[in-house]
C-alpha cells in the first residue's frame, strides 16, 4: 500500500482499506513473508531478489539472522569495504567503495581472471555471461560489517549488460552454483509477465481493497490450475526448460498432514 494512501484517511475509507493496515516497505513485507515460511515448516535452499531489496543492507542482515542463505542483486554503487578494518593501515583512511569500483581494484579480486558461464533458461534463450568473484564486506551505516560476503560482477557478453550480486553462501560454494541460484530468480518474473499479459492480474480496475484481494488471489488460483494442467498433459515427456533449475532442490520437504 503506497505511503500517501496511508496518509490519506478519507481516500482510504472510501476504498474501504482496513483501519489497521500500516505502511511496509517492500524488503519488510518480504521478510514478514520470509519469517511465516519458515514458521510453517519450510526451508529454503537459496532466497533471491532484485537490487530493490539487495540496495537494503538491514534486509540482508536480516536474511542472515534468520539462517537463510541467499543470493541477490545490488545496485553498482551498493558500498562496500575489500577488507576489515584491522587488515588495513592505519595511515589511509577506512572508506568503503561503490561496487563497481571495488571489482577493479579490490584485494580480494586483484589477478583474477574473467571466468565464462552459460547459463539456461525456462523461458528465453540461453546466455552467456562472463564472471569475477571476491569476498567483501558489506558497509552498514558508514560501518564494516564483520561478516563476509560473496561479491560478483556478471557481464552478459551478448548485450554487454552488467550486474552485481552478493550472497553468504559458504566459502566454498562453486561460482556456478551461485550464477544458477542468481538466475534462477527469472523464472518468477516470466510468471509475473504471463500473469499479468494472459491471466488479466494488471487489469483489475474496481476501487474497493477487498475485490482486489480477491482479484489477486483468482488469478494465483488460475496460474496454478494452468500448471497442474500443463503438468498431467505433458505426462513423461521431457520438458523443454529440463534442468534449467539448477542441481535441483538440496532441503529436505516436510511432510504435510492429510488435514
Amino acid at each position: 500500500m503506497p505511503q500517501k494512501w496511508i496518509d490519506d484517511p478519507d481516500r482510504c475509507e472510501e476504498a474501504e482499506i482496513p483501519k489497521d493496515l500500516p505502511f511496509r516497505s517492500k524488503p519488510a513485507i518480504a521478510l514478514d513473508q520470509v519469517k511465516r515460511a519458515l514458521g510453517n515448516g519450510l526451508r529454503f535452499d537459496w532466497i533471491g531478489f532484485d537490487e530493490g531489496y539487495g540496495s537494503k543492507p538491514w534486509f540482508l542482515r536480516e536474511l542472515e539472522q534468520l539462517g537463510v542463505t541467499f543470493i541477490g542483486e545490488v545496485p553498482k554503487t551498493f558500498h562496500c569495504f575489500s577488507a576489515p578494518p584491522k587488515y588495513r593501515s592505519l595511515q589511509r583512511p577506512y572508506v568503503a567503495k561503490e561496487a563497481q569500483n571495488l571489482v577493479k581494484g579490490g584485494k580480494s579480486f586483484r589477478g583474477k581472471g574473467w571466468k565464462t558461464y552459460r547459463i539456461r533458461h525456462k523461458t528465453v534463450g540461453d546466455s552467456t555471461w562472463r564472471v569475477k568473484a571476491g569476498r567483501a564486506y558489506m558497509s552498514v551505516a558508514g560501518k564494516c560489517h564483520d561478516q563476509a560476503y560473496w561479491l560478483i560482477v556478471a557481464k552478459n557478453c551478448q548485450t554487454g549488460e552488467v550486474k552485481y550480486f552478493i550472497s553468504n553462501a559458504p566459502v566454498r560454494t562453486s561460482l556456478k552454483r551461485m550464477l544458477e541460484a542468481a538466475f534462477s530468480r527469472w523464472g518468477i518474473e516470466h510468471l509475473f509477465r504471463v500473469a499479468k499479459s494472459e491471466i488479466g492480474l494488471g487489469h483489475y480496475e474496481g476501487r474497493r481493497y477487498r475485490g482486489l484481494m480477491r482479484h489477486m488471489m483468482l488469478c494465483q488460483l488460475t496460474l496454478l490450475f494452468v500448471a497442474k494442467q500443463t503438468e498431467r498433459l505433458r505426462g513423461e515427456k521431457p520438458t523443454v526448460d529440463e534442468g534449467a533449475g539448477g542441481e535441483g532442490v538440496e532441503c529436505g520437504v516436510p511432510a504435510m498432514d492429510a488435514a
